[in-house]
């Protein structure tokens, strides 16, 4: 009998051993797969050019996200606050901003700044308010519904019945072009939209009356209303800005992705991260059946004619190079620590000097 006992404890202690290794190496294979995207940056243009989600021969679109959304829903259990969002307990300038297509049951939130134009077009065509996504220039004044303008019953529904998505861009490309879009002046364009803000921010936090160098480029009307790269910096970290009166849908260009789109509390299908917008974005809409036909815009505004892919590539890794160089590194480590949020909650690696 004590032989019997000893025979099957002996098996049981050696299905446990054997379980416990087996675990062990599986561990360190993920371990070394994820340690092996933690490559050490020399400098920002380099940093630029990686992605912490970036699969080992890059076609695999599908695991790209999932991996990603696996990791935004750990990160999330660490969250305070995580059960279902309700609109009657935030303010309406806190609304995310959700278009519906009810057609194809797919809700799309809106982050300015990450290809929000090319959604737009888009869910025009879903919802038959233009033919394709190629020639739709007036896209902003197209009447999209919102999530919003549903009443709460409606908006519980969608929220558990639709496919849902939302799309990440890494904060420091993001704020950039946010300042380069709404606050420089380009040729033939007019007067920058945020001009009356940009003159605002200018007269607070200009030390003296002499013009950055960065702006002297420009005539003498745009010198004055036109702040630096550094002084717009200034202006978002500083925790006494909300002096300077804005419209509330002005600051959503820069705000933190996770107050935008509340990650922990709606729980999206998909999250596509900017760098492959193209690629995952036709994904996202093959996967919620929309036709063929109707797929995410290229991009026209490179001049694709007149150079390569890898020298536009260049161009525009070197970009935060040009323009944070000149910035004061405390601001810049004031930006990163106001970002950190979204920094953790979508995996991006921090910037080379972090």
């Amino acid at each position: 009998m004590h032989l019997f006992i000893n025979k099957y404890l002996c098996i049981f202690i050696l299905f446990v051993g054997n379980v416990v290794f087996i675990n062990f190496l599986l561990y360190k294979l993920n371990h070394v797969k994820i340690s092996s995207h933690a490559v050490k940056l020399d400098g920002i243009s380099d940093y630029f050019s990686t992605s912490c989600f970036m699969t080992s021969d890059g076609a695999d679109v599908g695991g790209r996200i999932k991996k990603r959304v696996s990791y935004i829903r750990g990160q999330c259990e660490n969250e305070a606050v995580k059960d279902r969002l309700q609109f009657s307990q935030i303010k309406n300038t806190e609304w995310p901003w959700i278009y519906v297509s009810r057609k194809h049951r797919t809700l799309y939130c809106q982050t300015p700044k990450v290809g929000s134009t090319n959604w737009l077009k888009v869910f025009s065509v879903l919802e038959g308010k233009f033919n394709d996504t190629e020639n739709s220039a007036q896209v902003h004044n197209v009447p999209l519904l919102l999530l919003s303008y549903l009443n709460a019953t409606e908006r519980e529904f969608v929220l558990t019945n639709y496919t849902k998505f939302m799309v990440i861009r890494e904060p420091f490309q993001r704020i950039l072009s946010a300042y380069r879009d709404k606050f420089l002046p380009h040729a033939g364009a007019g007067i920058p939209m945020f001009r009356n803000l940009g003159k605002k921010i200018a007269a607070r936090y200009r030390e003296d009356d002499a013009i950055p160098r960065d702006l002297k480029k420009y005539n003498k009307l745009a010198q004055k209303i036109t702040p630096s790269f550094q002084e717009f910096l200034q202006y978002v970290v500083d925790g006494n800005n909300y002096v300077i009166p804005t419209h509330y849908s002005e600051p959503r260009h820069w705000q933190r992705q996770i107050d935008l789109c509340y990650p922990c509390r709606i729980n999206y299908d998909y999250v596509i991260d900017m760098k492959y917008a193209e690629e995952e974005a036709n994904f996202v809409l093959k996967s919620a059946g929309v036709p063929p036909e109707i797929r995410y815009p290229k991009n026209l505004n490179l001049p694709l004619d007149e150079m390569s892919k890898g020298d536009i590539a260049k161009r525009y890794q070197a970009l935060p190079q040009q323009f944070y160089s000149k910035v004061n590194p405390k601001i810049v480590n004031d930006l990163y620590h106001y970002y950190k949020c979204d920094y953790d909650m979508f995996g991006f690696p921090p910037p080379p000097q972090f």
